[in-house]
């Protein structure tokens, strides 16, 4: 790591606590580039290096207002990144058995391809739905998920009650519901 003092740090991570961007970039540019080369004792690819290190500092920004750090700050940055790390192999480790099983047992992932719903088929499910409903219905629906209105300013649009508004939405996300689960997968 650099050659900096604990009592600098200490420093840093004050101005840090009171929002200093400037604290942040000192921050940064100390202990980067060592804790990208810690990261690659764990992990081969410097680039996924590079990403897990700038999560750690994303994540010291995110609360820099509370962070409690117990230990060095130094202590505190490896530590977030060789946990990251750890749990990069972990995800590794079980996309590989995952891949394995996969291998070993092709007719699983050909059977779950058939069940798996693409994004235009559930799109094309959708729109059918709501031809077959009445206009309001189609209306409410329209106006809660795409314009993204409360059931309150729909109710107004509409000149009806909310509970009105709750029961012709709940009327489409039922029919579309029952057209999924009707799908012959």
């Amino acid at each position: 790591m650099a050659n900096y003092s604990q009592s600098e740090d200490i420093v840093l991570l004050e101005a840090l606590r009171l929002g200093s961007r400037r604290a942040f970039s000192l921050l940064f540019e100390k202990y980067y580039l060592d804790l990208v080369m810690f990261a690659g004792i764990y992990i081969p690819e410097q680039d996924v290096c590079e990403d897990m290190v700038q999560n750690v500092f994303l994540e010291i920004w995110r609360k820099h207002e509370c962070l409690n750090v117990s230990t060095s700050l130094k202590n505190y940055l490896i530590t977030g990144t060789r946990n990251r790390c750890l749990n990069e192999l972990e995800h590794r480790k079980v996309v590989s058995q995952h891949i394995r099983f996969e291998m070993r047992n092709p007719e699983a992932f050909v059977s779950r391809c058939d069940d798996y719903l693409l994004y235009s088929e559930l799109k094309h499910i959708i729109e059918d739905q709501l031809n077959r409903l009445n206009t309001a219905e189609r209306e409410a629906f329209d106006l809660s998920r795409n314009a993204g209105l409360t059931y309150k300013e729909i109710a107004s649009i509409q000149r009806c009650s909310i509970r009105t508004v709750e029961v012709r939405i709940g009327n489409v996300i039922r029919a579309i519901r029952s057209a999924i689960e009707k799908l012959d997968r």
